[in-house]
């Protein structure tokens, strides 16, 4: 008898603990002590279960007599964004109305393909760049993009010609569409003016011969000339420990503009930390406000003017070759900033880099401090520096459609000044280039082209390679 509920107990239950896990093989009898064959709304945890929450009604009403074959849930990586879809015995795919766990109130959901049922399999589902792909085995495989979405490409078509299901000529826009920049922009305007800029090169440095370079060097510090790595390289070498001894060389490289943009292949050999000060630094001075960066142990840091701040996380690297790329916006020194490159790979924008003061335009810094530490060294393998990303001397135009002729109009004062005749080449099918034999009506001035106002006229070709592409070079 209970004493509690006043109930008489008839038979006596023993637990049977769970332990000896699932066993679909033998027979009920057969099952050793603590095994089982099925179990319902229970989840192994190892040790003991959980019991499930089991199942809810996820729609009212069927879609008619047809059975489910699949169901698979899509979920983006770079959005949020999710979807339900049913695959059904009628070779039809359904989109839930609302994602699960919330319980539809009519039909499953709409629609979205209407498949072939007779010898279609269980669909195979799957997600690729946050794009979902459906394969029934019968049916052309289905591409679903959802709702939300990032830019993948972007290309400008212009033509009379409807563009086939792969376009293969038009203008890309890709980089600019997905850069994440302010400063780039995808232009959509007449496709028969184009406005053209080159960029000018300040300085580039293989340091082969560092002579043009002034020595600075203070105490026992060194900057020399050596090969390293195979490579021609300035080398930097604090010399014995103290604030009193640094490798120092500088070099004015005329006046700067509003944008700065400084290419360094760098190898820091031996550096400590930003505290210790056995760092190497680095600088692009312009006569209002400066560049100053400086690569150590832990990390690099730009200077706001106030403070260093580090950039990404420990960045540096020791022992190993470096490509760093600095683009400064100087436009308003008081709040100046650059996008910072390592290896060609975006590694922070809009940095803080005003620091401002009175400096000489064009000035170049390159040190190597080693307040605590002796000889702190570190190898310049070249250096570059423009007023654009540092790029190859060529031009290349690529139109939707065929082309015969090229109109040049310049804004005043900014036409070739250079003795040099370009040649026009076009791309054969057989990856070469060829002349394309034109006519050049921009040589206003004998011997330069480019040197005014004119057109530049060929005849058409038959053997081009697709899109289209003409360099310019000279």
């Amino acid at each position: 008898m209970d004493p509690k509920s006043g109930k008489k107990q008839l038979t006596k239950i023993n637990a049977i603990p769970l332990r000896g896990g699932v066993d679909k093989v033998r027979q009920r009898a057969q099952l050793l002590f603590g095994s089982f064959s099925d179990i319902n709304n229970l989840r192994p945890m190892h040790p003991g279960f959980k019991q499930r929450k089991g199942m809810a009604t996820k729609h009212t009403t069927n879609d008619g007599s047809n059975e489910g074959i699949s169901l698979y849930q899509f979920a983006k990586g770079r959005r949020v964004e999710q979807h339900f879809f049913a695959q059904m015995s009628d070779g039809d795919v359904l989109k839930a109305t609302d994602n699960p766990p919330t319980v539809t109130t009519g039909v499953f959901g709409a629609e979205i393909h209407d498949g072939t049922s007779s010898g279609m399999l269980p669909a195979s589902w799957s997600t690729l760049a946050d794009i979902m792909m459906y394969s029934n085995g019968v049916d052309q495989h289905q591409i679903y993009a959802g709702t939300n979405n990032y830019v993948h490409a972007f290309v400008k078509y212009d033509a009379t010609a409807t563009p086939g299901t792969i376009p293969t000529i038009g203008l890309d826009y890709t980089v600019q569409a997905t850069d994440g920049r302010t400063t780039t922009e995808v232009v959509l305007d007449d496709l028969n003016t184009y406005a053209l800029e080159s960029n000018t090169t300040y300085d580039d440095e293989d340091m082969a011969v560092i002579t043009d370079w002034t020595d600075n060097d203070t105490g026992d510090g060194a900057s020399t000339q050596v090969t390293f790595d195979t490579k021609s390289c300035m080398k930097l070498d604090s010399g014995t420990l103290g604030s009193a001894n640094t490798a120092n060389r500088l070099q004015d490289i005329g006046t700067f503009g509003d944008r700065v943009t400084v290419e360094l292949s760098i190898y820091c050999d031996a550096v400590g930390t930003l505290a210790a000060v056995d760092t190497s630094r680095f600088e692009a001075r312009r006569n209002d406000v400066r560049l100053s960066v400086q690569f150590a142990s832990d990390g690099l840091y730009i200077t706001d003017g106030v403070a260093w701040n580090e950039v990404g996380t420990n960045l540096v690297v020791q022992d190993t070759w470096q490509k760093w790329v600095f683009d400064c916006d100087f436009s308003t020194p008081a709040s100046a900033t650059c996008d910072v490159y390592l290896d060609g790979v975006l590694k922070a924008s809009d940095v803080d880099c005003s620091s401002t003061g009175a400096f000489t335009n064009g000035e170049i810094l390159f040190v190597q401090n080693g307040n605590t530490t002796a000889n702190q060294i570190t190898y310049i393998d070249y250096f570059k520096c423009g007023d654009a990303q540092i790029s190859s001397e060529c031009l290349y135009i690529m139109t939707p459609v065929p082309a015969t002729k090229l109109t040049w109009t310049f804004t005043a004062g900014w036409v070739n000044t250079a003795a040099a005749v370009g040649t026009l080449k076009y791309r054969k099918n057989d990856g070469t280039w060829y002349d394309t034999g034109e006519t050049d009506g921009t040589i206003i001035t004998a011997g330069k082209t480019l040197s005014g106002n004119g057109s530049m006229t060929w005849t058409a070709k038959t053997d081009e390679i697709p899109h289209y592409m003409f360099g310019r070079t000279g």
